[in-house]
This record gives C-alpha cells, structure tokens and sequence, in this order.
C-alpha cells in the first residue's frame, strides 16, 4: 500500500512539473509570437546574445526552441560581465563582475555556460563565447601592469584601467582564462573590439622597454613628434595628421598584437582542438584600413598572416556608420558593399566573414525596423554569400515591427535596457577625426 502511495506521488509531481512546463511554454511563446524566419531571409543564422531575460533552465530551453525555430543555427554567447551589464538570472549570480563559468583568473558571476551549451546544443545550436581581453577589468591579475595612454593636449602620459598585452602577468592571465573556457563545450570563441590598441595607447612602462628593445629606438625621444596636431575650439586637440615615426610604432603594436592572438588561439586549441575562434574587427578595418592601422593598431592582412584566426566579425552597424560618417542609408549600402569587396580580395573565402547588423540603434535605443535590416543584409550579401549576424538579439526579433505598430512602445522600453552597454561601449570608442 505504502508503494502505491508513493507512485501515486511521484505520478502526480511529474504530472504537475509537465502541466507547469506546458504552461511556462504557452506564456513564453505567446510573449515572444511570430517565427522570425518569415521576416528574416534563411541565410541569417546567427545572432549574438547580450541579455538574456529567462529566469530559470526551463524557459532557457523554450528560448532555444524559439531560435530553432527561427532559423538561428549559432549564437554568441556574453561570459563576461562588466560593471554596468545586465546580469543572466537563470542561475543566482554570486559576484557582481566577472564571468559565467569556472576558472581560477577570474571571479565567478555563475557557472551559467554549462547550461546554456547543454540547452543550445540539444537544439542542435552551436555556441561562441564571447570574451573580452583588454578591458576585463574583473580579472586577478587586473592590478598588475596597465595600458598608459598619451594626453594630446600636455603630451604626458596616463595610465589607463585597460589592461597592457605587453605585461607578462596579463597575457599569462588571459592565456589562463583561454584554456579555462576551452575546457567546456563550446564550439567556439568571439573574442571582443577591445583586443586593440588607440592610437594614443600603449606608452607604459614595459611597452617602452620592449619597443625600445625590438626596433633600437627609445620612444619617449618621439612621442611629442607623433601627431600633427590643430586646436579645435577654445580647449580641443584635433590630430591633422602623424609623422612618419607614428606609423612605425601602429605597424609594431600591430604585430606585437597578432602574436599575442596567435598566443591566445594555441592555447585554446591545446584544450579543445576542434574550437573555432572569430575576432571582431572595426568596419574601418575594410573601409579605411590605414585609418584602422592608425586608430586600432589593426591591419587585417597581417593579422591573418600571423595568427590566423578562423572568423572575422566585421562590426558593420549600419546605423552607427550613418551617424559617425555622416552618409545617407544608400551611401552606407554602397560602402557595405565595398567592405565586402575588400574582404574578399584579402581572403578569398566567404565563409570566414561574418558581417554584424545593428538590430537596436545605440543612440535612441529604438529597434530598427525588420524591412531595414533585411535591407541592410540583402545589400551586403548580394555581393557574396558571407555570414550575418543580428547584433543584439531581442524579443523584438520574433514580430514584423513594420506590421505590429500596437507593441512598438513595449518594444522600445525592452531595447533601451539592451542597446544601454552598446551606447556607452561606441561613445568610449568614438574615433579621433
């Protein structure tokens, strides 16, 4: 009898989980109506994930259904997370920055990417986990040595919060971190804007011995010699321009940075060979490349000559160029055009790009209406069939805003928490003219 009772229970638990899951499914998808894939055309197969509003495994399992739905066959995946960020609930966070898996080179949010690989690859979804390097302020090591910058304006130098590549404990960390994340499932790793150096960074310390001690030269004898500067205003610094030491300085931050990623992506694969590692890239690294060498320290050709990675990420935000270049919408299409041209001469094969489209505008924090981002897409594919991502993913993308007008209002207070991070990461880099 005592067993019959006990079948009687368990029936009855796994009855009232069922119904409760049926239930959590039937709000989730009526939350989130509208198969993407009637809106955005096939050939759109991934989306990078900044935020994820699910509060237990469970709706994190009827989120991946929903993208499968969609069509979405991989995402990229926050692990990081910086003051500021919008915490992943799904597990209960434990520190206030850091990252969502273990390692012993930084603080533990929670060991979320566990269940997000799980949950993702049942669905038959691969998974990238997107890590940022030099402004990971949340690692052990971020007390040891700094990126310096110099100050246009009184020719001294600063030190930074960002992290210097040219410190040994620094890329020992990071190369910790690497393999750390290479240890668990994922398929592989987007590694953030911020592996560069500005034009005005690196000067610490270190970066001057080993300047110094790589090409012969000290560089403090030159660094009021780089800029050909102009006033702007009553207090403003403007650069009209570099002297030739300048540019021999970018080349050689430019290559000490791809033997580092060369570093990174080694260490990773001799964890987990089969991982994948893509690396985003400013959209002046296609347009204005020598203004990609001189902002970023970043030259795409010598970047795959040495490290090699697997994917470009071209961060072609399409609202953000209008804005910064000062171009109409038919100007930008034209130029997207022209960036996957150049793509293309410097790496013939497509599927090592991957083109990023603004799905939130970071300054409004409006969603971009799904018409203009299949636009978008269609003018930077129909030149050849390289990858787009949607950059980020939001519950927006599961209607045809263009057609439902009636959510728009719920829609934009969704986004503004969303599109929040981005607008403070593009302020923080907005380039010197």
């Amino acid at each position: 009898m005592a067993i019959l009772f006990v079948l009687a229970g368990c029936s009855s638990f796994f009855s009232l989980s069922w119904h409760t899951e049926k239930k959590v499914e039937r709000a989730y998808h009526k939350r989130t109506a509208g198969p993407l894939k009637k809106n955005i055309p096939r050939w759109c197969e991934r989306v990078q994930v900044a935020r994820l509003d699910q509060r237990s495994p469970t709706e994190l399992n009827l989120l991946m259904t929903d993208l499968k739905l969609k069509g979405f066959k991989i995402i990229y995946f926050r692990v990081f997370q910086n003051p500021g960020d919008v915490f992943f609930h799904i597990l209960p966070p434990e520190a206030p920055t850091g990252v969502y898996f273990k390692t012993s080179h930084a603080p533990m949010v929670s060991n979320l990417l566990p269940t997000v690989c799980q949950a993702a690859h049942r669905h038959g979804i691969k998974v990238y986990a997107w890590i940022n390097t030099l402004n990971a302020t949340f690692l052990h090591c971020s007390h040891c040595g700094h990126i310096w910058k110099i100050d246009l304006a009184s020719g001294r130098r600063i030190k930074t919060s960002r992290l210097s590549p040219f410190d040994p404990r620094v890329r020992s960390c990071l190369a910790g971190l690497f393999k750390d994340l290479a240890r668990y499932s994922i398929d592989g790793i987007l590694i953030q804007d911020d592996f560069v150096l500005h034009y005005n960074e690196d000067v610490s310390p270190l970066a001057l011995h080993a300047y110094q001690k790589s090409m012969g030269i000290h560089l403090l004898h030159h660094i009021r010699r780089f800029y050909l500067l102009r006033r702007k205003g009553e207090k403003g610094i403007q650069i009209a321009g570099y002297r030739p030491s300048f540019w021999s300085w970018s080349k050689w931050k430019n290559r000490q940075l791809a033997l580092f990623l060369k570093q990174l992506i080694k260490t990773a694969r001799e964890t987990n060979s089969s991982v994948k590692v893509a690396i985003d890239v400013n959209y002046e690294s296609l347009l204005s490349p020598k203004n990609a060498l001189a902002w970023f320290s970043r030259d795409i050709p010598t970047l795959e000559r040495i490290a090699h990675p697997d994917q470009y990420a071209v961060m072609s935000y399409q609202r953000q160029m209008e804005r910064e270049l000062e171009k109409s919408r038919s100007e930008i299409f034209h130029q997207l055009r022209a960036m996957v041209k150049t793509a293309l001469v410097w790496i013939p094969t497509p599927g090592r790009w991957i083109f990023k489209i603004q799905t939130i505008d970071w300054k409004t924090h409006q969603p971009i209406r799904i018409n203009m981002i299949k636009a978008t897409a269609n003018s930077i594919t129909s030149v050849a069939p390289v990858h787009i991502c949607l950059m980020p993913y939001a519950p927006f993308l599961s209607i045809d805003i263009s057609s439902d007008k009636s959510r728009s209002s719920e829609i934009s207070r969704s986004s503004a928490v969303i599109a929040q991070p981005y607008k403070a990461c593009n302020e923080m880099e907005q380039n010197e003219e």
